[in-house]
């Protein structure tokens, strides 16, 4: 840290950096010595395109959508898909039958439109489309999510179309050629909806963006639905209901506290029905149409943040006016029985009952009701709304149509948001900013930024409002820590688990294996048997001796649990008799594995067969399954997680592969996603074990590590690395440990937003270290890394993920310099307790293959290459393998987990 002010050059010098880069509009020097720096409205802009922090906003939410439709959690049948619905107060899945409830609500509210010609922007798995399609003309839906568009597409009816577009993309060419084959006139619908999608949109800004064109494209006489919309001005009472749920005997002063934590925190966008009011005023005015606007409660029955905090919006776009109604006071009703004196004078209509507390949120006042009593009372005719000025009130409207009111009349009150992006976009402009200084400007590294985000300072549309924001000064300067990166993206699966087999060859005192070349001279050959001695010897030093020595029993036991699990789960299948037996795909089809996963039950009973608890005969049909019983999987595991933790080996990850022997039917129906149990309650506690902190990894992250400040030694110029699927970091906490006081940049890739969002969080004040999108699947040329760029290229068990272990080995030999180190860790055997729970991670998505035909492990559905094959491969690459570690003579050999250090010449 700087101990005086930065000068007055520096401080110019480092304005004129930042404002060099595209989504920093200007900077300048305050008087206290700090830099004020302010987005690019480019940056912020949603029209004629996103700019680059709405572009990366959308990617996530996109990343996030596509992950949860892929892995069906919660899917109960093709038109039921559920996954990531899920209750905030309890984090368990909503009530199945709560949740269709929700959706016959939401089909209802858009059905009383008479709507023709629907167009869905953000359509997901079809909740709505099945219950819709066979009751209008057309229908086209949208989403960003590649997994939910394709199934879609596959199970298309004739008028109905899918398009992969965000909501920002509503009129664009292929969603009006959607438009058209169904039959819209002139592709336009006359029905737009937006169904619990908003709350990812990148601010208030992009959601006058998306209204504007829907209004614009839907035919006179249309509606633009608004559904499933979190109330901004319940967002303190709704973080009080959740926390008051997750711990009642919390005291009132905690209890605040955590709910105003949480409040702050929301990742969604809320907004209330004045502000959407105020947008649909400014756009009806720009575009010469009207608009007028309902309200509406959910009507579910229920006590959830789906009945309390949420409401419908109906936009009625040039329509004619709606009939005159009488207006009503709730309280002028007969006290005695309110419900029946409405019940009463319904019918007499038109009529307006208003002022009627909502009982889930004025549960105090004797006059309250839910809004389900007063759907019941009301019946078809008649419409239950919200008022668009209090929340916590209810009314009933007869006829429904006179419910909709000229918007103009609703922007009396200004409206609130609770707008995240004005967070996310502070929080990134404070790593790219602190990223260019630390590259370009290391003297100004640690000069104070202030991103000001003020709306004079922007001029965008994103981070200007047409009303207050609940979040209080959100718009304001922004000071954050110290973050890092300019470029991000997306992987929805962790990396697979540790551990291996094999090694052989001359072998230095240290435990590793020296790889012998006799072309090579004998000066080299001793540089890097030294090399390997001194990285073995570090490895060694990392872990006891007696914990190092006890671990492969230890694994062996968590293995038998994990078979004798396997043989439980496939005793439906009828495999215990000595009769004909069963093919694999008989077995498949009796207990219903999902085609993806299908792989994996054949690798199972290979494994069964193995270790003698299934028999297999000449013609390839499985018979003989010993008849295992849950408590004798129960006892294997007994005293598991204790005696691990004893030998270094985290309780978290212990309990998380024993706790997917319980789940592996479902895991095998695609039912249960591996990831919920290894990100269960996002604890990464389990993916640090699995990753870092247990005894095995242990010892090889500290290989890394000592081969890094061995290479660093020797550079004799600013290191470059380049690590490969970095995750949560496990074996980067040792790599850049390694490298404290070299010169080094370093880049931590992934392919999943998530780790490296986790990545920035743990590293990001790490000077040199970079944070990038990179698929080791993909071509690396495309990918930002110019070829000869890296001095050292890093994975830990990553590369198993490889479709084609040749050509990926070859594309990564390109990115090294001449004489560059290719250092990995890789697994080269598969484990019981592995293949019942990370294998699961390597299922590819519907439809796709998971490895290539000519890939060398395809014919066996294997995921891991043995030691020796990685060897052959490194060198038909053009790798020189120069050393492996752990040795024959180390008893961490047993677990199969080894380090490769290769060269390219």
């Amino acid at each position: 840290m700087h101990t005086d002010p930065p000068t007055p050059s520096l401080l110019a010098e480092a304005a004129g950096r930042l404002a060099a880069h595209p989504w920093i509009g200007a900077a300048a020097p305050d008087p206290d010595g700090s830099l004020r720096v302010r987005p690019d409205p480019s940056a912020l802009a949603v029209r004629s395109e996103p700019g680059g922090l709405v572009t990366e906003y959308l990617e996530h939410w996109g990343e996030v959508y596509d992950w949860t439709y892929t892995r069906a959690d919660a899917r109960h049948d093709s038109e039921l898909d559920l996954s990531g619905w899920r209750a905030s107060d309890t984090g368990r899945p909503l009530p199945v039958e709560h949740m269709r409830e929700w959706i016959e609500h939401t089909v209802e509210l858009v059905l009383s439109t008479g709507p023709r010609w629907i167009l869905e922007l953000g359509c997901g798995t079809g909740l709505l489309m099945y219950r819709l399609r066979d009751r209008v003309r057309g229908y086209v839906g949208t989403d960003v999510a590649a997994a939910a568009v394709t199934a879609l597409r596959a199970g298309a009816h004739p008028g109905t179309a899918f398009v992969r577009a965000a909501a920002h993309e509503g009129t664009a060419p292929e969603v009006r050629a959607a438009l058209a084959e169904v039959g819209a006139p002139d592709g336009r619908p006359d029905c737009v909806l937006l169904n619990s999608v908003t709350q990812c949109f990148p601010g208030v800004g992009y959601l006058r963006a998306v209204l504007e064109d829907a209004i614009g494209l839907v035919a006179s006489g249309g509606t633009v639905i608004i559904g499933d919309v979190r109330d901004s001005r319940l967002l303190a009472s709704y973080a009080r209901w959740v926390e008051k749920s997750a711990d009642p005997a919390a005291g009132d002063a905690e209890l605040e506290r955590r709910a105003t934590d949480r409040a702050i925190r929301d990742e969604e966008l809320l907004f209330d029905p004045p502000l959407l009011a105020r947008l649909a005023d400014g756009i009806a005015r720009r575009s010469s149409r009207t608009v007028r606007m309902s309200v509406h409660p959910k009507t579910m029955t229920g006590d959830t943040e789906l009945t309390r905090y949420r409401f419908d919006a109906v936009l009625h776009v040039d329509a004619g006016p709606s009939p005159a109604v009488k207006q009503i006071a709730w309280t002028s009703l007969p006290g005695g029985d309110r419900l029946g004196a409405l019940a009463a004078l319904l019918p007499g209509g038109p009529v307006h009952v208003h002022g009627i507390p909502n009982a889930l949120l004025a549960g105090d006042s004797p006059d309250a009701v839910p809004a389900s009593r007063l759907c019941a009372v009301a019946g078809a005719r008649a419409a239950v709304v919200a008022d668009p000025g209090d929340p916590a009130m209810l009314g009933v409207v007869i006829p429904a149509e006179s419910a909709a009111r000229p918007v103009e009349e609703m922007t009396a009150v200004n409206g609130t948001a609770h707008d995240p992006f004005i967070a996310f976009t502070g929080r990134r402009l404070q790593e790219v900013a602190r990223a260019v200084l630390r590259r370009s400007l290391p003297a100004a590294r640690d000069i104070p930024l202030r991103i000001d985000l003020s709306e004079d300072a922007s001029g965008s549309d994103t981070a200007r409002t047409d009303a207050s924001s609940s979040t209080g000064d959100a718009h304001g300067p922004v000071d954050g820590p110290h973050g890092d990166g300019e470029r991000d993206a997306a992987r929805s699966t962790p990396g697979e688990d540790r551990a291996g087999d094999g090694s052989a060859g001359p072998k230095p005192a240290a435990g590793g294996t020296v790889i012998a070349d006799g072309r090579r001279e004998n000066a080299e050959a001793e540089d890097i048997a030294a090399m390997t001695g001194r990285v073995g010897k570090r490895a060694s030093e990392a872990v006891a001796d007696a914990d190092a020595a006890r671990i492969p029993e230890f694994l062996d036991r968590l293995d038998r649990t994990a078979l004798l699990a396997m043989a439980v789960t496939l005793r439906p299948a009828g495999l215990t008799g000595d009769d004909t037996g069963r093919t694999c795909e008989e077995v498949a089809d009796a207990l219903g594995v999902a085609d993806r996963h299908r792989w994996i039950l054949r690798r199972w009973l290979g494994a069964l067969v193995r270790e003698g608890l299934l028999a297999r005969d000449a013609t390839g049909r499985f018979h003989g399954l010993r008849p295992v019983r849950r408590n004798e999987v129960i006892a294997a595991g007994r005293g598991l997680e204790a005696d691990g933790a004893r030998i270094g080996y985290p309780m978290e990850t212990t309990r998380f592969l024993l706790t997917a022997t319980t789940r592996l039917p479902e895991l095998l129906r695609d039912e249960v996603a591996v990831q919920a149990l290894l990100f269960a309650d996002d604890d990464l506690g389990t993916a640090d074990g699995a990753y870092r902190e247990n005894t095995v990894n242990r010892y090889l992250n500290a290989a890394v590590g000592e081969t890094l400040r061995w290479t660093a030694e020797r550079a004799g110029r600013r290191l470059r690395v380049l690590e490969l699927g970095a995750g949560v970091g496990g074996t980067t906490v040792e790599a850049l440990r390694a490298l404290d006081g070299h010169d080094a940049d370093y880049l931590y890739t992934d392919v999943s937003r998530y780790f490296l969002s986790l990545g920035r969080e743990r590293f990001g004040d790490r000077p040199g270290v970079g944070f990038a999108f990179f698929d080791i699947n993909a071509d690396p040329a495309a990918q930002g890394v110019p070829p000869g760029s890296q001095d050292v290229v890093l994975s830990a068990n990553v590369l198993h993920n490889a479709r084609h272990v040749r050509d990926v080995l070859c594309g990564l030999r390109g990115l090294l310099a001449p004489g560059a180190l290719f250092v990995f860790v890789e697994t080269c055997r598969e484990m019981g307790a592995i293949l019942a729970s990370m294998q699961f991670l390597m299922s590819p998505r519907p439809g796709e293959r998971r490895l290539h035909p000519a890939d060398l492990r395809n014919a066996d559905d294997r995921v891991f290459l043995t030691r020796d094959e990685w060897l052959t491969e490194l060198t038909r690459a053009g790798l020189r393998p120069l050393s492996t570690l752990p040795g024959d003579d180390h008893p961490l050999v047993a677990t199969g987990l080894h380090l490769f250090v290769a060269r390219r010449d």
